[in-house]
């Protein structure tokens, strides 16, 4: 044997037992760490569902707080705890906060891990997603915000790759349109939006977005994969709930009906659209809206126009948001 291929057979050892020692190292390394904060009460449950079904979490459908069998530990090295504010030492009331965590300290796997949070109560959380990678360096953290029903339950799908250079992870939220008349209804509840009749003229814009959606195979232009009909009333929807947080008084205009008139004017004549204007021209908002109270928090303005933007997405749609990122990465080529 000569010495060239004697060289390059230790060459490819070297390389082999190097690549075995970084998955040992990437086992015993990579971490990933869900964090959940709730309020207004913290009564709620986080499960962690790794890429093989093996379940990590709490869950207060099986016992209370306290009690063992609200905590699922299926995932090998894992663990779940919660821990409460300290007691309101003011008015000697309950804890009004409580974060649950799941931390899986090794053998984290490639794939999609899906995070279930559902609510005993209706209940405001915060959610942050910490990976660390296979050198044991930490990635940058992924925080989400919003809220969750009594009964209801929200879920998110975690993209992620451990191994190093690997992009940071992905966070997808599954979002329907029924999430988003539940969003009103939560809202509301939480005092966080307008009277009933502009409740359930922002749900009608919804349901009216819904039914758009689901005659999108029947446009006459099917080339267009977007559903831009539904796309388009929903980002009216966004455009009504951000006129509606400028807090102006109900006898104003505030915009909304010359947002209404520039949307009749660029889809008025689009026969995708005749359902939509036949069904709003005949809603009793018109005979409503001048002595209507209408306002939406901030906080209620953000997770509700969060949620529309995943089900704009969904659907094949780009929000503005996601315009101006990719404006502002076309700039950016430009100058490099």
């Amino acid at each position: 044997m000569n010495r060239a291929k004697i060289k390059y057979l230790i060459l490819v050892s070297i390389a082999v037992s190097t690549l075995y020692a970084l998955d040992l190292y990437a086992e015993e390394d990579a971490g990933l760490f869900f964090s959940l904060l709730t309020r207004n009460p913290p009564e709620s449950s986080l499960i962690v569902t790794d890429p093989l079904g093996r379940k990590t979490g709490v869950n207060l459908l099986l016992g209370s707080i306290k009690d063992a069998a609200a905590y699922v530990n299926q995932i090998p090295d894992s663990h779940a705890g919660y821990e409460a504010s300290p007691m309101n030492s003011e008015t000697g009331g309950a804890s009004d906060t409580g974060n649950i965590s799941v931390q899986i300290f090794k053998n984290v796997a490639t794939g999609k891990y899906n995070v279930s949070i559902f609510g005993s109560t209706t209940t405001i959380y915060n959610l942050n997603i910490d990976l660390r990678n296979s050198l044991g360096q930490f990635m940058d953290s992924s925080s989400v915000f919003g809220w969750v029903d009594a009964g209801g339950m929200v879920q998110y799908d975690v993209l992620l790759d451990p191994n190093p250079g690997a992009p940071a992870p992905v966070v997808l939220k599954t979002v329907t349109f029924g999430m988003i008349r539940q969003d009103l209804i939560v809202a509301q509840s939480l005092n966080q939006i307008g009277e009933d009749k502009f409740v359930t003229s922002l749900s009608k814009t919804v349901n009216l977005a819904e039914k758009l959606a689901g005659v999108c195979d029947k446009r006459k232009h099917r080339k267009d994969k977007p559903c831009q009909p539904a796309i388009a009333v929903l980002k009216l929807f966004i455009k009504r709930l951000e006129i509606a947080n400028r807090k102006c008084d109900s006898s104003d205009n505030c915009g909304e009906e010359s947002e209404w008139a520039a949307f009749h004017k660029e889809h008025g004549k689009d026969h995708d659209y005749d359902d939509f204007f036949r069904e709003w021209d005949r809603d009793d908002w018109h005979k409503h809206k001048k002595g209507c109270k209408r306002f939406v928090s901030d906080e209620a303005l953000k997770i509700i126009k969060d949620d529309t933007s995943w089900l704009i997405k969904s659907l094949g749609g780009e929000t503005d948001k996601d315009r101006e990122g990719h404006h502002d990465r076309q700039e950016g080529k430009k100058h490099d």
